[in-house]
């Protein structure tokens, strides 16, 4: 086994280092992520979101006005 090096007080480890391999490959791979995305993939992931929330309005209002009709006349 290869006994790593004590670091110097002032040396951050190696993940905090800007150079740092695996830092770079996550900052990598999330640009890759964010712009190899095919325009309809996002067009149908905006779309489902809003699908979503639209109906889960939807539900919400006519529940909220079936209780206060409901309340009014009881």
């Amino acid at each position: 086994e290869a006994a790593s090096a004590p670091l110097a007080d002032d040396q951050p480890p190696a993940f905090a280092r800007p150079d740092s391999p695996a830092q770079a490959n996550t900052v990598e791979t999330a640009v890759q992520s964010a712009v190899g995305r095919p325009a309809w993939q996002k067009w149908a992931l905006g779309c489902s979101i809003a699908l979503v929330l639209f109906c889960c309005l939807c539900v919400i209002l006519s529940v909220i006005g079936w209780m206060l009709l409901n309340g009014q006349s009881g």
